[in-house]
């Protein structure tokens, strides 16, 4: 038993945790064969150990589940070496905070995407559970590669929460929108995220901006949500006499246009110009069919001058 525990114990010194974990294993197998509570208990940890191994090596929700548990059947008491020393209870908290975290999907600039309403609150939870452990240092953050203290992580994902719900409402009330991206900004400050704050910052300026639509004169608020530029041709004159309204339809060179302007143009060119396209497309069909029939013409003709040579030279 104690040459699989230094086995496992070297291997995990190593990072080589799935070796590691199998070692443990096996050492927890062969302490079945001696009897004595003494040996039934460092069966247990070896079996935990090796738990927290697997878990470390896959991150999965499963794995860190399974870790919980076994960490949970060790007792409060129970110190481990991993290889630093930790409280099992400690290993139990953290294990499940992961597991909810691993459950959630991933969340980053380039794909906030849409996601259920639901899923901002699960972050909002998970939030809450980080929080409730209350480190200023993870137990398991070494292991895990976490680079933060537990509030930190709270706030991280209280971000997110407010984050998903800001872009949530984008297209149903941007002033509301404005509201969530406030506190996710706070909250991305907090964690430290100064990325997620540039990016929120820069999406809060649009989102308040207001302006004048050119085509139906309506005043609509969030640009290049619910309005956008268009490029066009703007004389000085147009430019000095619409130019100083407020709110404007026109920004340098270009002129706002509400969505549903927008789209009613861009689908309208689409019908316009696949009916040129059937136009074009029938014509060349005709000029195709006319090519063809002098093309059948002129073979005819060939083939005749062909027969009336062959039978002269005969």
């Amino acid at each position: 038993m104690k040459e699989e525990w230094d086995k496992a114990v070297s291997l995990r010194n190593q990072g080589k945790w799935r070796d590691a974990s199998e070692h443990f294993v096996k050492a927890a197998n062969l302490t079945e064969e001696v009897p004595g509570s003494k040996s039934a208990r460092q069966g247990q940890i070896a079996r935990a150990l090796a738990a927290l191994y697997v878990a470390v090596d896959t991150r999965t929700p499963d794995s860190l589940l399974a870790c919980q548990n076994a960490m949970a059947r060790l007792g409060p008491e129970t110190t481990l070496e991993i290889p630093y020393k930790v409280n099992a209870a400690e290993v139990e908290q953290e294990a499940k905070v992961f597991a909810e975290e691993a459950r959630l999907p991933q969340v980053s600039l380039r794909s906030i995407g849409d996601f259920p309403s639901e899923t901002a609150d699960k972050f909002e939870s998970l939030a809450q559970s980080y929080l409730g452990l209350g480190r200023e240092k993870l137990v398991l953050g070494d292991l895990f590669k976490i680079d933060g203290t537990s509030y930190r992580m709270a706030f991280k994902f209280l971000g997110f929460s407010k984050l998903l719900k800001g872009f949530a409402e984008e297209k149903r009330d941007p002033s509301k929108a404005v509201e969530y991206y406030a506190e996710a900004m706070g909250n991305f400050g907090q964690a430290m995220l100064e990325e997620y704050t540039i990016f929120l910052d820069d999406r809060n300026r649009k989102l308040v901006n207001v302006a004048k639509c050119w085509f139906c004169g309506r005043d609509v608020q969030g640009e290049e949500i619910h309005y956008v530029y268009m490029d066009t041709l703007l004389t000085p004159y147009l430019r000095d006499k619409f130019g100083g309204e407020s709110p404007s339809s026109v920004k340098e060179l270009k002129i706002a246009a509400c969505i549903a302007c927008y789209e009613a143009i861009h689908i309208m060119a689409d019908m316009v110009a696949r009916k040129y396209y059937e136009m074009a497309m029938a014509k060349l069909r005709e000029v195709k069919e006319e090519l063809t029939e002098a093309i059948v013409a002129l073979a005819r003709r060939l083939s005749a001058v062909e027969s009336v040579a062959h039978r002269h030279t005969d």
